[in-house]
């Protein structure tokens, strides 16, 4: 078993959380080797190695963003070799999205985990394909992407200023709650297209977007759908032309679980997006975010085996 540790996770508490957990879980029954993720190291090419000498249990220790890095590390390998691995994870981070919805029975001291090899699901994996500033870079993601409001609202926690560093390291629900409510105040709407596959072009002045496998996002927000984790296609909500006071009632509505049928929104559930927009604007990727005038996403359906 191949143990990713993310040191900075959860404002750099996550080491002191695996030690706790780590402490508490059952010997192991396999060997057990535990890389500390630092700046600069490749972590593609780590995972590739491991492999090829057997490995096949590689847990992501720490945030969403440290198993959308595992992941994206995972898919570069050849297929035969991908299908060989199983993700498991122990969550670390702050809004731990990837583990929603929370078993009492994966929690150890709180902290939530994905380690049960022995029983695992193939699971579809987002592909996004990005352009800016004249490239083309393609990233993965296996909860949810977003743009608009959640987005700027990640890059404010992910690049946080003194007041949300202190409460990240302190008290993380309030720290997101801090990024949300800054994002909600200061974002302006923006005008996007956004094309499915055999439909005309929508034009949007957006104010929120999510592409989603998993419902939950950003600590206790989650849209009222179930998780669709293997069906081949996204749900894909937006929020368009909403005023201070809309954003508030539509985050009130998403910590409660609510979004269809809210003035201004729109669903649907399909195989592939494509949103593009005439000057840079926020992705979110599972937390991480980029910068992006267009982006294409796609399912690759069943891609990658994960612990239940």
């Amino acid at each position: 078993m191949m143990i990713l540790l993310n040191p900075g996770a959860a404002g750099g508490t996550a080491p002191d959380k695996w030690r706790r957990v780590w402490s508490l879980l059952p010997s192991a029954v396999e060997p057990l080797e535990v890389h500390v993720l630092r700046p600069g190291l490749d972590l593609t090419q780590l995972v590739r190695s491991a492999v090829i000498k057997g490995e096949t249990h590689i847990v992501a220790a720490g945030g969403d963003g440290t198993v959308n890095s595992v992941v994206n590390a995972v898919m570069q390998l050849d297929p035969p070799a991908r299908m060989r691995v199983v993700l498991g994870a122990a969550g670390l981070g702050s809004s731990n999205d990837f583990h929603k919805p929370f078993s009492p029975g994966n929690m150890i001291e709180g902290i939530p985990l994905r380690m049960n090899f022995r029983n695992a699901q193939l699971r579809d994996v987002g592909s996004v394909q990005t352009q800016h500033a004249g490239v083309t870079t393609v990233h993965r993601f296996i909860i949810n992407a977003s743009a608009g409001i959640t987005a700027e609202g990640n890059a404010l926690f992910n690049a946080p200023g003194p007041l949300i560093q202190w409460l990240k390291q302190h008290t993380t629900p309030a720290a997101i709650l801090c990024a949300a409510l800054q994002a909600l105040a200061t974002h302006r709407d923006m005008p996007i297209t956004i094309e499915f596959p055999g439909k005309p072009p929508l034009s949007l002045s957006l104010t929120n977007l999510g592409i989603v496998k998993s419902p939950y996002f950003s600590g206790s927000l989650r849209y009222d759908v179930p998780p669709d984790y293997d069906n081949g296609r996204f749900h894909v909500f937006a929020a368009e032309r909403m005023g201070i006071l809309e954003r508030i009632s539509l985050l009130r509505a998403l910590s409660r679980g609510h979004f269809k049928h809210l003035p201004k929104t729109y669903a649907w559930h399909e195989p592939a997006v494509r949103i593009s927009g005439s000057f840079p604007f926020p992705i979110e990727l599972d937390g991480e975010v980029v910068e992006a005038t267009c982006a294409e996403f796609s399912i690759l359906a069943k891609a990658l085996r994960v612990c239940i």
